[in-house]
């Protein structure tokens, strides 16, 4: 039996199984009794209701959740709490992007302490650790993927320019 290697998993059986797969699924398919292929046409109309029942919601209630105004207080589905069949959750609120960014730079500087940064901005030691590490993970990742397109094995975008455009 072949095996395949993978940097993250080790060793793997899938190609070498693959075949075996795929045509056990065919012939699964081939004799499927009818009431189970109309089935299938009942879940795509329950389908189309939950996408309207959603977008309804969308439209009606949901717009305010979609896109948050800059500043504004956060916005939870129960009011005072994000879940109202829980009433006793109380999380600190979320932090707005450019607070995060404010105080990943002020922890990068490195001229204020953990403690002095916390104080100035009521925020808990073991969060301002937090918004330094998820800050650093997403520098580092921004470092690493130079351009959307290169997660997809494609060095970048052909693009055209006009005649009198210098190239960069």
């Amino acid at each position: 039996m072949s095996f395949c290697t993978s940097a993250i998993a080790g060793p793997s059986r899938l190609p070498a199984c693959a075949g075996r797969v795929i045509a056990a699924q065919s012939v699964t398919r081939a004799s499927a009794p009818a009431s189970r292929r109309y089935a299938s046409s009942r879940s795509s109309t329950d389908q189309e209701k939950r996408e309207r029942s959603y977008n309804t919601w969308l439209s009606e209630v949901g717009w305010q959740y979609k896109t948050p105004e800059r500043g504004a207080k956060a916005k939870w589905l129960g009011g005072d709490v994000p879940f109202e069949s829980n009433p006793s959750f109380k999380p600190p609120p979320p932090l707005s992007n450019d607070l995060q960014n404010i105080i990943y730079k002020e922890l990068r500087a490195g001229k204020k302490t953990l403690g002095e940064i916390s104080q100035a901005y009521s925020i808990s030691k073991n969060r301002i650790l937090a918004i330094g590490k998820l800050k650093a993970v997403e520098e580092e990742f921004r470092r690493q993927v130079r351009c959307p397109s290169a997660r997809f094995g494609v060095p970048s975008i052909p693009s055209t320019f006009l005649p009198d455009e210098k190239q960069i």
